[in-house]
C-alpha cells in the first residue's frame, strides 16, 4: 500500500512538472523575443524625441495613431462663432493640457472675423482706381489672406475674385429698357442683401424668371413683389444637415405672363449661364 501511494505521487509530481516545462515552452513561443540593449537604448531616444518618430519617412500612418492613443486623452475645438477662428485644446495623457490658434477655412469672406475692416479697404481701392495688384498689396500688408487655405497671401487674380465677389466691379449694361417688375441681376441680389454668386447659383437651379440682352446677353430677372418675398424666405430658409433642399414654394416662381412679347417666360434652367450681369 505504501509502494503504490509513493508511486501515484511520483507520477503526479512527473505529471506537474511536464506541464510546467510545456507551459514554460508555449510562454516562450508566444511571447515577444527580448529586445538587445542597443534596441533598448534607440527606443528610449525615440521616446525622448516624439517629432522624430512622427516624422520619420518609415513610420506608417497606423503607428502614428498608435502614437496618439499613447500620448493624448482628449482633444477639443472650439470655434468663434461662425469666422474663422478656432483654439485647439489637446489634453494630454498626464494631466498637462496645451491650446494652439487656428485658422479653419471659411465658405466665404462675409464669415471673417475683421471683414468689415477689409472690404471698406476694397472699396477704399477701387474708388482710388487702384490696380488688382494694389489692392493684393495693401490686403497682404495689413494681413488678410484669402477664405481659401490654398493661398497664403493675396495674388491679383484673387484680388479680382474678391472685388468680383463684392459686386465693387464696374457694371456695364446695355441700353435695354426694363419692364416694370425687372431687374438687373446684380441690383435684385443687391435689393435682397444675396452674394451676387449665390444668386447666380439660383439662376442656374432656374429659381428665377430670366431673359437675357444684348451681345453679351445680359441677364435680367422679372420679380414682383410677391417673388421679391419669396426670394427672400428663400435666402433666409436654413436646411436641415449638408444637403440644400428646399421646399418646392421656395424654388418654383409664380407664372408670368410677358405682355411685352405676347408670351410666358420661362425660368432659365442653361448650365451654361455663367456670363450674368457685371
Amino acid at each position: 500500500m505504501v509502494a503504490r501511494t509513493l508511486e501515484q505521487r511520483w507520477e503526479d509530481a512527473l505529471r506537474r512538472e511536464q506541464e510546467a516545462r510545456e507551459g514554460d515552452d508555449r510562454f516562450h513561443r508566444e511571447s515577444p523575443r527580448r529586445l538587445t540593449p542597443e534596441e533598448l537604448d534607440r527606443i528610449r531616444a525615440l521616446a525622448a524625441d516624439i517629432p522624430s518618430l512622427w516624422n520619420a519617412a518609415d513610420t506608417p500612418a497606423a503607428d502614428r495613431k498608435e502614437i496618439v492613443r499613447v500620448l493624448v486623452e482628449r482633444v477639443t475645438v472650439t470655434v468663434r462663432g461662425t469666422t474663422e477662428h478656432a483654439v485647439l485644446r489637446i489634453e494630454w495623457i498626464g494631466g498637462t493640457s496645451t491650446e494652439h490658434s487656428l485658422r479653419r477655412q471659411v465658405s466665404c469672406y462675409q464669415r471673417l472675423c475683421d471683414f468689415p475692416r477689409m472690404r471698406s479697404l476694397v472699396e477704399a481701392g477701387v474708388a482710388a482706381g487702384q490696380t488688382f495688384e494694389q489692392i493684393a498689396e495693401c490686403l497682404n500688408r495689413e494681413g488678410f489672406r484669402p477664405v481659401s487655405n490654398r493661398d497664403e497671401r493675396f495674388t491679383p487674380a484673387r484680388a479680382r475674385d474678391l472685388v468680383y465677389r463684392l459686386g465693387l466691379s464696374p457694371r456695364r449694361r446695355p441700353a435695354e429698357p426694363l419692364a416694370p417688375d425687372e431687374w438687373w441681376v446684380r441690383d435684385l441680389s443687391d435689393e435682397l442683401g444675396v452674394s451676387y454668386l449665390r444668386f447666380k447659383d439660383w439662376v442656374k437651379k432656374g429659381y428665377v424668371h430670366v431673359r437675357r440682352v444684348g451681345s453679351k446677353r445680359h441677364l435680367v430677372i422679372w420679380a414682383d413683389a410677391e417673388e421679391r418675398e419669396r426670394l427672400g424666405r428663400l435666402r433666409d430658409y436654413r436646411c436641415p444637415g449638408r444637403l440644400n433642399h428646399y421646399p418646392v414654394e421656395l424654388t418654383r416662381p409664380k407664372a408670368r405672363s410677358d405682355q411685352k412679347r405676347g408670351r410666358r417666360a420661362q425660368p432659365s434652367r442653361d448650365e451654361n449661364d455663367d456670363r450674368l450681369d457685371r
